[in-house]
């Protein structure tokens, strides 16, 4: 499974689309068009406001396509696998304590409120499905006697309904924390 950095990408360009068209249609509909409405803004030097308006979504796109590009779970009979600029992480199944539920707000996550955009990205969800939930898998203790968790936060993982009804099968249903 990938990260969802594509979708992010394609949603904020439509944005950018969108408020192109909608700047096109409220010239040409209700003044001179959008031709001369783009030579007063340049000779008046406001273009540089209409143009951040309809780059700015397509920045912030390509910044969360890079980062999620190499986000990626792989899941084994023997465990399970998280690489991604985090770092990677690696659990083994019998290793597994505990399988957790717990709400977050997008703004604790690790790509901040952005991530609230995902709830457009998975077929058939609920919109208003609040609040968002991160799950974890906690494992074993390191040598520094803290647990390993390998925490699934929403706006990450393309598919992430499917991958946990995998960690279901093979540690059971999560506990609400």
């Amino acid at each position: 499974m990938s990260g969802q950095g594509s979708s992010y990408f394609v949603t904020l360009v439509a944005v950018s689309v969108g408020l192109l068209v909608l700047f096109v249609l409220a010239t040409t509909l209700g003044g001179p068009g959008p031709a001369p409405t783009l030579r007063r803004l340049a000779a008046t030097g406001w273009i540089w406001l209409y143009l951040a308006i309809f780059f700015i979504p397509i920045a912030i796109g390509v910044y969360y396509w890079l980062m999620l590009r190499e986000e990626e779970v792989v899941v084994t009979d023997e465990g399970i696998a998280r690489h991604s600029r985090w770092g990677d992480e690696w659990l083994r199944w019998d290793e597994v304590r505990a399988y957790n539920r717990q709400p977050i707000l997008f703004r604790q996550t690790r790509l901040g409120r952005i991530s609230g955009l995902s709830r457009f990205f998975v077929r058939g969800a609920r919109l208003l499905d609040l609040p968002p939930v991160c799950y974890e898998l906690v494992g074993a203790e390191d040598r520094n006697g803290i647990p390993r968790v390998l925490r699934f936060e929403p706006g990450t993982i393309e598919e992430m309904p499917w991958l946990l009804q995998i960690i279901e099968e093979h540690v059971g249903p999560p506990v609400d924390v």
